[in-house]
């Protein structure tokens, strides 16, 4: 019912039990599916990582919010997902999850969004381990008017083949 959209207090209504039993119930389901997850997202093969955060508002747009996310392209995996401050040590969590829930077998093409706070990040975080570019998309009347790549990490020739791959 949770997944339905269904709040905790009518869940409880609708099962005839008490609203902290229904808490409960929702609480032990997500600590679950949160053990599930884990365990079924560890050692996930990566070809091509997407990192970028989704701005989000709280409180009838009062508190802003980021979520923070990477994502296995070829499978369309959501790897790491991180709520928080668009920060460095956000970024940060975010791939550092990913490297511990992925398996590298070979050098992967890693692309974010032109956010300064990635080139430094990464480079800790994932070293040699991958290929990093920049997507810059410049914006006319909130359209994408031209995507352009920058190279950060590796060389040109190894983008190329990565895209090539691709």
């Amino acid at each position: 019912m949770s997944v339905d959209g269904v709040g905790e207090s009518a869940i409880a209504r609708i099962k005839r039990i008490a609203s902290n039993t229904a808490a409960l119930w929702l609480a032990l389901a997500a600590a679950f599916a949160r053990r599930f997850n884990n365990w079924m997202l560890r050692r996930a093969d990566i070809r091509q990582l997407q990192a970028d955060e989704i701005r989000s508002f709280l409180v009838h747009k009062r508190l802003e919010v980021w979520i923070h996310t990477a994502i296995e392209v070829w499978s369309r995996l959501w790897l790491s997902v991180v709520v928080g401050r668009r920060s460095a040590r956000n970024i940060r969590r975010t791939l550092r999850d990913t490297l511990e829930r992925g398996r590298f077998t070979q050098r992967f093409l890693l692309t974010t969004d032109g956010l300064d706070l990635y080139a430094g990040v990464v480079s800790k975080v994932f070293g040699f381990l991958c290929i990093y570019a920049q997507v810059i998309k410049d914006f006319l009347n909130n359209r994408v008017r031209r995507a352009d790549r920058q190279l950060v990490r590796g060389t040109q020739a190894q983008l190329d083949e990565a895209l090539f791959q691709s």
